[in-house]
């Protein structure tokens, strides 16, 4: 039951955002004549991406076809295919187990399916501190974000901590949301989280990143989180 619940509670946590601020119509089909093919031209390569400084001493820069983020050397980056992660929980199951449990939570939730990019602290201990960041298709303003995410957030018995609605990171607005959010883990009980959120809208997509960590974590997390959100930068096609 305790694993169940955590897992429920972090993928509404990382699935509201998308599910609440997309609404689809059913689209009305009229006839029309078949149009004679025309050539197309090779679709245009991405341009050289110049990479960017570091924000502090020994932190790595993390690159995936659409965005780039900056986190400290001991966070890793995971593969998100299903094989490549059980041969983590694997390698981890004696040299980290806290990790490797964490990891088989969001395995079997299958969360892993529904995000571009999922990062963690290795050297985490009792929570394991971890961002992940998705794509929503559609431009979403922050003022709408933070309202429509505040009210799912309360539905979920999470304590809203602060919102911003007027930031920009490297020229885009942004949104942020820090909350406190209740969690049961097996053998742990209840714990309270620390999420901060972040919404950047840029072109025709909102990324959303979410950082987590346990309460107690957040003052050490906290300038982390926020160093990292500012150097994320989303590469133009």
């Amino acid at each position: 039951m305790g694993k169940r619940l955590f897992v429920l509670a972090l993928s509404m946590a990382l699935l509201s955002p998308a599910c609440g601020l997309i609404t689809t119509s059913e689209p009305v089909v009229t006839p029309s004549a078949t149009p004679a093919p025309t050539p197309t031209s090779p679709p245009t390569p991405r341009p050289m991406v110049t990479p960017t400084e570091p924000p502090a001493p020994d932190w790595h820069r993390h690159e995936t076809d659409g965005f780039e983020i900056w986190l400290p050397g001991t966070w890793e980056s995971l593969p998100l295919e299903r094989e490549a992660l059980e041969l983590i929980i694997d390698m981890w199951e004696t040299t980290n187990p806290r990790v490797a449990e964490y990891v088989d939570f969001f395995l079997q939730a299958g969360l892993y399916e529904q995000i571009d990019f999922w990062a963690m602290d290795t050297e985490s201990t009792q929570f394991v501190s971890n961002v992940n960041i998705m794509s929503v298709p559609v431009p979403v303003s922050p003022a709408l974000y933070v309202t429509s995410m505040s009210s799912e957030l309360e539905r979920m018995e999470a304590t809203i901590i602060s919102t911003s609605d007027s930031l920009e990171i490297n020229g885009l607005p942004a949104a942020r949301i820090e909350y406190h959010m209740p969690m049961e883990l097996p053998g742990s009980g209840v714990m309270v989280a620390t999420g901060v959120q972040y919404a950047v809208s840029g072109g025709s997509s909102t990324h959303v990143l979410t950082f987590t960590t346990a309460e107690e974590q957040t003052s050490e997390m906290a300038p982390i989180f926020e160093m990292s959100a500012n150097s994320f930068r989303i590469f133009e096609r």
